[in-house]
């Protein structure tokens, strides 16, 4: 992809993983290769180079003609490449939900939606500043991450705790804390949490699974816990969610 003049975040409507790298391109110069993600962001004048299977997903793009100052909106040799290449693959809590809220408004547009969209992308403008604006000393590697999300996805019915994620990662419990915390913003249980939700929607909108099913595949003992609680992440009940989504 060449160097553009706007600002743009990308993001995978579906949620799924894609079997797709990338890197940024500024001046010849090449950031690592990185896991493309749900979210991921492009600067101004910096270009990208994927390489991967094409995974055909629906996508929401944020450009922006203006942006706040700082070292992620700066143009030419102000971007470190360094630290932009963690932007392939974003999985802050603030800019994920952002995300999904602007899908939702653009989904299902309701009073002054412009006006909450413009909102919304102006707060999520200030969040991928001060994301790369922060120290990633004490963060998870990618190739870490990874392997919390992927072992935590596949035990999900099972509750994983934080002691066996940690044995899993050679850390001490304390350690991956601080560490998730730092990369995701997120807890422990609010990471769990959030892989659960990720789950429940998907199988909301890909299968036709009772919701108890649901909910007992998502690590919910009881279909009243379960519709509770993704009634207050999400804003409405599972059966909600899933009709809102089919029409």
């Amino acid at each position: 992809m060449a160097p553009g003049d706007r600002h743009v975040v990308a993001f995978n409507l579906a949620r799924k993983p894609v079997d797709i790298r990338a890197c940024y391109i500024l001046d010849g110069v090449r950031s690592d290769y990185r896991r493309f993600g749900a979210v991921s962001y492009l600067p101004a004048g910096v270009g990208m180079h994927a390489v991967g299977r094409e995974a055909g997903a629906r996508m929401l793009m944020c450009r922006y003609d203006n942006a706040p100052r700082g070292p992620l909106f700066e143009k030419g040799d102000g971007i470190d490449l360094d630290r932009l290449a963690r932007c392939v693959d974003i999985r802050n809590r603030d800019i994920v939900r952002a995300l999904e809220r602007i899908a939702e408004e653009t989904r299902n547009p309701g009073s002054a939606s412009g006006a909450l969209i413009s909102a919304i992308a102006t707060a999520l403008a200030i969040d991928l500043v001060r994301l790369t604006a922060s120290d990633a000393a004490g963060a998870l590697s990618e190739e870490l991450l990874l392997l919390v999300e992927s072992y935590c996805m596949e035990h999900i019915a099972e509750k994983p705790g934080l002691p066996e994620v940690a044995v899993l990662c050679g850390l001490s419990p304390r350690q991956l804390a601080a560490a998730l915390k730092r990369t995701t913003g997120l807890g422990f249980s609010q990471y769990l949490a959030s892989l659960r939700f990720r789950q429940a929607r998907q199988l909301l909108l890909d299968t036709m699974l009772p919701i108890k099913e649901v909910a007992y595949r998502c690590g919910f003992s009881h279909v009243t816990s379960f519709t509770n609680a993704f009634r207050e992440a999400v804003g409405m009940t599972p059966a909600r969610y899933r009709t809102r989504r089919t029409h």
